[in-house]
C-alpha cells in the first residue's frame, strides 16, 4: 500500500468520524451561532451535507503539505472529493426517499458512509491519474471557496425549499433551532 493509498483510507475514516461528531457539535457547543457554519445546525437535508464537507476539507488541509509532493493533481482530486461527498448525498437520499416514500435512520448513515468512501475513491483515482489536470486548481479552489460561502450563508439565510426545511420543527436554517426553544 503506498503512501497516496494510506492517506485516502485515512481520508475516509476522518470523514466519517469528524463528520459523525459534526452533526452534534453546534448542540454540544452551546447552540454557538459561529459553530453552526461548519456544524449542522437542524435536520434538514442542507445541513447534514455539512458533514462530509468541512471534515473532507479540513483532512485536505492537513494532507496537503505531504501529498502536493507525490502528486501534481493533489487540489483537484481532493476537490472532486469534497464536491462529490455532498452530492452523492442528494442523489441517493432522495432517490432512496423517491423510492421508499419516507426515509429511515440507517439508511440514511449507510449513505453517508458510501458517499464519503465514494469521494475518497475519486479523490485517490484523480491523484494518480497520469494526466496533469493542474491548470484547473484555481477552478476548483473557487468551488470550494463558493461552498464554503454557501454553507456559511444558507445556515443563517436558507432558501425556502425542501432541501432546506427542517423536517422536526418545519423550520429553515439555524432559526429552525430557535422556533424549538
Amino acid at each position: 500500500m503506498n503512501l497516496l493509498s494510506r492517506w485516502e483510507i485515512g481520508g475516509v475514516v476522518f470523514v466519517i468520524i469528524a463528520g459523525s461528531f459534526f452533526h452534534f457539535l453546534y448542540e454540544l457547543s452551546g447552540s454557538w451561532a459561529p459553530v453552526g457554519i461548519i456544524a449542522a445546525v437542524n435536520e434538514s437535508v442542507w445541513e447534514h451535507l455539512k458533514l462530509g464537507f468541512w471534515p473532507a476539507s479540513m483532512y485536505s488541509l492537513i494532507e496537503y503539505p505531504v501529498l502536493t509532493k507525490n502528486t501534481e493533481n493533489f487540489i483537484m482530486g481532493r476537490t472532486a472529493c469534497i464536491v462529490s461527498i455532498p452530492l452523492s448525498i442528494v442523489i441517493l437520499f432522495y432517490m432512496y426517499t423517491g423510492i421508499l416514500g419516507q426515509n429511515y435512520f440507517i439508511l440514511d448513515i449507510v449513505i453517508f458512509i458510501v458517499s464519503v468512501i465514494v469521494g475518497g475513491i475519486i479523490s485517490y483515482r484523480i491523484m494518480i491519474s497520469t494526466k496533469s489536470l493542474s491548470a484547473w486548481n484555481w477552478v476548483a479552489i473557487v468551488c470550494i471557496v463558493i461552498l464554503a460561502v454557501l454553507f456559511g450563508v444558507f445556515t443563517f439565510y436558507p432558501p425556502h425549499i425542501f432541501l432546506f426545511q427542517d423536517p422536526v420543527t418545519g423550520g429553515y436554517g439555524i432559526q429552525s433551532i430557535i422556533l424549538m426553544m
